[in-house]
């Protein structure tokens, strides 16, 4: 991972941990695709 990707990463985890939040995802393309 370089290195604005782990500061991005960083900050999203401090984020998360300071609203008590979870981050929710889903994938909507088809299997083929994946």
């Amino acid at each position: 991972m370089e290195d604005r990707d782990a500061e991005i990463v960083e900050k999203i985890s401090a984020l998360k941990k300071r609203r008590n939040a979870v981050i929710l995802t889903h994938n909507y393309q088809l299997g083929e695709v994946q």
